[in-house]
Protein backbone atom coordinates (compact mmCIF):
# COMPACT_ATOMS: atom_id res chain seq x y z
CA UNK A 1 0.00 0.00 0.00
CA UNK A 2 0.90 3.55 -0.74
CA UNK A 3 2.77 5.77 2.36
CA UNK A 4 0.06 7.37 4.55
CA UNK A 5 2.65 10.30 5.92
CA UNK A 6 5.81 11.14 6.24
CA UNK A 7 6.58 13.55 8.73
CA UNK A 8 10.37 15.21 9.13
CA UNK A 9 11.98 17.49 11.18
CA UNK A 10 15.06 19.30 9.88
CA UNK A 11 17.77 21.20 11.99
CA UNK A 12 19.01 24.43 10.47
CA UNK A 13 22.09 22.84 8.82
CA UNK A 14 21.58 20.11 6.47
CA UNK A 15 24.88 19.77 5.65
CA UNK A 16 26.63 19.34 9.14
CA UNK A 17 27.20 15.77 10.29
CA UNK A 18 25.45 15.51 13.48
CA UNK A 19 26.47 11.49 14.85
CA UNK A 20 28.72 9.29 14.55
CA UNK A 21 26.93 5.95 14.32
CA UNK A 22 29.17 4.26 16.81
CA UNK A 23 28.33 1.76 19.45
CA UNK A 24 27.17 4.21 21.76
CA UNK A 25 24.59 5.71 19.26
CA UNK A 26 23.07 2.46 18.66
CA UNK A 27 22.96 1.38 22.64
CA UNK A 28 21.18 5.37 22.58
CA UNK A 29 19.04 4.43 19.75
CA UNK A 30 18.00 0.73 21.44
CA UNK A 31 16.39 2.94 24.45
CA UNK A 32 13.67 4.45 21.72
CA UNK A 33 11.81 1.59 20.09
CA UNK A 34 9.50 2.60 22.33
CA UNK A 35 8.56 6.09 23.39
CA UNK A 36 6.36 7.08 26.56
CA UNK A 37 4.49 9.84 25.99
CA UNK A 38 2.87 10.00 29.38
CA UNK A 39 -0.31 8.44 28.76
CA UNK A 40 0.49 5.76 27.13
CA UNK A 41 3.71 4.32 25.07
CA UNK A 42 4.57 4.67 21.08
CA UNK A 43 5.94 1.99 19.53
CA UNK A 44 8.85 3.24 16.53
CA UNK A 45 9.97 -0.06 15.91
CA UNK A 46 11.17 -3.14 16.66
CA UNK A 47 13.98 -3.51 14.61
CA UNK A 48 17.54 -1.32 14.42
CA UNK A 49 18.49 -1.16 10.86
CA UNK A 50 21.54 0.85 9.14
CA UNK A 51 21.35 2.10 5.97
CA UNK A 52 23.39 5.30 4.04
CA UNK A 53 22.26 8.11 5.80
CA UNK A 54 20.58 7.23 8.31
CA UNK A 55 19.82 4.73 11.11
CA UNK A 56 16.22 3.03 11.30
CA UNK A 57 13.76 1.61 13.77
CA UNK A 58 11.97 -0.22 11.64
CA UNK A 59 8.47 -2.03 12.22
CA UNK A 60 7.55 -4.85 9.87
CA UNK A 61 6.46 -8.14 9.99
CA UNK A 62 9.53 -10.55 9.39
CA UNK A 63 13.09 -9.80 8.38
CA UNK A 64 12.17 -10.11 4.37
CA UNK A 65 8.78 -8.06 4.68
CA UNK A 66 8.55 -4.45 3.74
CA UNK A 67 8.60 -1.33 6.45
CA UNK A 68 5.25 -1.28 7.53
CA UNK A 69 6.11 1.93 9.35
CA UNK A 70 9.93 3.50 10.35
CA UNK A 71 11.62 6.14 12.65
CA UNK A 72 15.13 7.15 11.21
CA UNK A 73 17.88 9.30 12.36
CA UNK A 74 20.05 10.70 9.79
CA UNK A 75 23.95 11.46 10.09
CA UNK A 76 23.01 15.26 9.63
CA UNK A 77 20.60 15.24 12.53
CA UNK A 78 17.52 14.96 10.48
CA UNK A 79 14.59 12.70 12.36
CA UNK A 80 11.53 11.50 10.21
CA UNK A 81 9.13 9.25 10.44
CA UNK A 82 6.88 7.68 7.54
CA UNK A 83 3.60 5.77 8.14
CA UNK A 84 2.76 2.72 5.55
CA UNK A 85 -0.94 0.71 6.35
CA UNK A 86 -2.89 2.79 4.40
CA UNK A 87 -6.29 1.59 5.10
CA UNK A 88 -9.69 1.65 2.47
CA UNK A 89 -13.27 1.93 3.66
CA UNK A 90 -16.51 0.80 2.00
CA UNK A 91 -18.76 4.00 1.94
CA UNK A 92 -21.93 1.97 0.59
CA UNK A 93 -23.50 -1.04 0.21
CA UNK A 94 -21.89 -2.23 -3.92
CA UNK A 95 -19.34 0.80 -4.22
CA UNK A 96 -16.80 -1.16 -6.56
CA UNK A 97 -14.49 1.25 -5.06
CA UNK A 98 -13.32 1.81 -1.56
CA UNK A 99 -11.59 5.07 -0.93
CA UNK A 100 -8.99 5.70 0.69
CA UNK A 101 -8.70 6.67 4.40
CA UNK A 102 -6.61 9.22 6.54
CA UNK A 103 -5.92 8.00 9.72
CA UNK A 104 -6.05 11.28 12.17
CA UNK A 105 -5.79 10.15 15.17
CA UNK A 106 -2.61 7.97 14.07
CA UNK A 107 -0.72 11.44 12.23
CA UNK A 108 -1.20 13.02 15.47
CA UNK A 109 0.26 10.92 17.92
CA UNK A 110 2.99 10.34 15.69
CA UNK A 111 3.69 13.50 15.07
CA UNK A 112 4.08 14.05 18.47
CA UNK A 113 6.02 10.86 19.23
CA UNK A 114 8.55 13.17 16.38
CA UNK A 115 9.24 15.77 17.88
CA UNK A 116 9.83 14.18 21.21
CA UNK A 117 12.00 11.46 20.47
CA UNK A 118 14.20 14.48 18.47
CA UNK A 119 13.82 16.26 21.43
CA UNK A 120 15.19 13.98 23.51
CA UNK A 121 17.74 12.23 21.48
CA UNK A 122 19.45 15.23 20.30
CA UNK A 123 19.08 18.42 20.87
CA UNK A 124 22.05 19.22 22.49
CA UNK A 125 23.29 18.80 19.28
CA UNK A 126 21.23 20.77 16.76
CA UNK A 127 20.41 23.96 16.55
CA UNK A 128 17.73 25.80 15.41
CA UNK A 129 15.90 27.00 13.19
CA UNK A 130 14.41 23.85 12.46
CA UNK A 131 11.42 22.94 9.76
CA UNK A 132 8.82 20.28 10.53
CA UNK A 133 7.57 18.94 7.38
CA UNK A 134 4.20 17.00 7.22
CA UNK A 135 3.40 15.19 3.87
CA UNK A 136 0.54 13.38 3.09
CA UNK A 137 0.30 12.05 -0.34
CA UNK A 138 -2.64 11.04 -2.84
CA UNK A 139 -5.32 12.72 -0.70
CA UNK A 140 -7.80 13.24 -3.32
CA UNK A 141 -11.10 11.77 -2.83
CA UNK A 142 -9.52 10.05 0.60
CA UNK A 143 -11.72 9.94 3.77
CA UNK A 144 -10.82 10.90 7.37
CA UNK A 145 -10.81 8.57 9.50
CA UNK A 146 -9.05 7.00 12.54
CA UNK A 147 -10.90 9.70 14.43
CA UNK A 148 -11.03 9.73 18.30
CA UNK A 149 -13.61 8.43 20.53
CA UNK A 150 -17.15 9.62 20.10
CA UNK A 151 -16.47 11.01 16.71
CA UNK A 152 -18.94 8.97 13.36
CA UNK A 153 -16.37 6.92 11.56
CA UNK A 154 -16.68 6.49 7.63
CA UNK A 155 -19.40 3.70 6.66
CA UNK A 156 -21.71 4.97 9.06
CA UNK A 157 -24.94 6.56 7.27
CA UNK A 158 -24.27 9.90 9.38
CA UNK A 159 -20.75 10.12 8.18
CA UNK A 160 -21.19 13.22 7.48
CA UNK A 161 -17.46 14.64 6.20
CA UNK A 162 -16.62 15.33 2.45
CA UNK A 163 -13.67 14.25 1.04
CA UNK A 164 -10.79 15.66 0.53
CA UNK A 165 -10.46 17.50 -2.34
CA UNK A 166 -6.51 18.40 -2.88
CA UNK A 167 -4.47 15.82 -4.18
CA UNK A 168 -1.53 16.09 -1.63
CA UNK A 169 -1.06 17.67 1.62
CA UNK A 170 2.05 19.38 2.41
CA UNK A 171 2.93 22.03 5.29
CA UNK A 172 5.96 23.09 6.36
CA UNK A 173 6.46 25.11 10.19
CA UNK A 174 9.21 26.49 11.04
CA UNK A 175 10.55 26.36 14.60
CA UNK A 176 12.76 29.03 16.04
CA UNK A 177 13.95 25.93 18.48
CA UNK A 178 13.04 22.58 19.46
CA UNK A 179 10.23 22.57 22.26
CA UNK A 180 11.07 23.18 25.96
CA UNK A 181 9.10 19.77 27.24
CA UNK A 182 6.56 17.36 26.27
CA UNK A 183 3.33 19.33 26.70
CA UNK A 184 5.09 21.85 24.17
CA UNK A 185 5.87 18.93 21.97
CA UNK A 186 2.01 17.52 22.60
CA UNK A 187 0.91 20.84 21.29
CA UNK A 188 2.87 21.29 18.51
CA UNK A 189 1.39 17.58 17.50
CA UNK A 190 -2.53 19.07 17.77
CA UNK A 191 -1.30 22.14 15.51
CA UNK A 192 -0.40 19.71 12.85
CA UNK A 193 -3.78 17.76 13.34
CA UNK A 194 -6.01 21.01 13.17
CA UNK A 195 -4.72 21.79 9.80
CA UNK A 196 -5.00 18.21 8.48
CA UNK A 197 -8.74 18.35 9.68
CA UNK A 198 -9.31 21.18 8.53
CA UNK A 199 -8.66 19.79 4.64
CA UNK A 200 -11.64 18.34 5.23
CA UNK A 201 -13.52 21.30 6.57
CA UNK A 202 -13.67 20.06 9.98
CA UNK A 203 -12.46 21.92 13.16
CA UNK A 204 -13.31 20.03 16.10
CA UNK A 205 -10.22 18.25 17.12
CA UNK A 206 -11.61 15.48 16.10
CA UNK A 207 -7.85 13.81 17.52
CA UNK A 208 -8.72 14.19 20.95
CA UNK A 209 -11.49 12.03 22.47
CA UNK A 210 -15.02 13.50 22.78
CA UNK A 211 -16.33 11.12 24.99
CA UNK A 212 -15.35 8.31 27.86
CA UNK A 213 -12.64 8.28 30.44
CA UNK A 214 -9.93 9.44 28.34
CA UNK A 215 -12.28 12.46 27.47
CA UNK A 216 -10.61 15.98 26.04
CA UNK A 217 -7.48 14.06 25.36
CA UNK A 218 -5.10 12.23 22.60
CA UNK A 219 -5.83 8.36 23.26
CA UNK A 220 -2.44 6.74 22.26
CA UNK A 221 -3.14 3.06 23.51
CA UNK A 222 -5.86 3.10 20.42
CA UNK A 223 -2.83 3.39 18.10
CA UNK A 224 0.54 3.44 19.83
CA UNK A 225 1.46 -0.73 19.52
Amino acid sequence: DRMLARLLLLPEDPDTECWEFDEAFWAQLKQYKSLNLGNGAIHLGHQIIPTTHAAALAYRHGNDAAWLRYAAVHRNGMVEIGLGERHHHSVAAGDSETPASIDLVRIVGFTWALVEFARRLGSHRTIGPYLLTIALPDTRGALLAGLAEGYVYPGRFDYGIRPCHDEHLLWNIELEDLPADIGESQQLAFRVGSRIENAWGVRQQAYLDLTGSNEGKLNIRAFGK
